[in-house]
């Protein structure tokens, strides 16, 4: 099995808007990325600007996305980092399997989804 990339650009409106001393936020917006490796094993990853805390170029993370989908390397600080910083199994040590390249931490990965194949 050839390792699977896929990328989901998600818009979800609250029932109603948080209100904290950054404003209202009223629409979460979040890019989730899913990879299916050659041993069927399954990650994910979520990339989502909270207002105060983290902001981000959507437009600039949908074209890192696609990048990481065509499977090409992506520097340490593309907007898809923390999303992608955890290790694959056949990883050297101390490198991203999601990421291909990136500098990573401990993390973890799960089995196949039940109904995933």
């Amino acid at each position: 099995m050839n390792e699977v990339r896929h990328f989901h650009h998600i818009k979800q409106k609250f029932s109603q808007p948080i209100i904290n001393s950054y404003g209202k936020w009223s629409e979460r917006e979040s890019i989730v990325l899913f990879t299916q490796f050659h041993d069927g094993s399954i990650a994910f990853g979520e990339v989502t600007p909270t207002p105060g805390f983290l902001s981000l170029d959507f437009e600039n993370a949908i074209q890192e996305s696609k990048k990481w989908v065509a499977g090409q390397d992506l520097h340490e600080d593309s907007p898809l980092a923390p999303a992608l910083d955890f290790p694959s199994l056949d990883a050297p040590a101390g490198m991203g399997g999601l990421g291909g390249g990136l500098q990573g931490s401990p993390g973890a990965r799960v089995d196949a989804c039940p109904g995933t194949g």
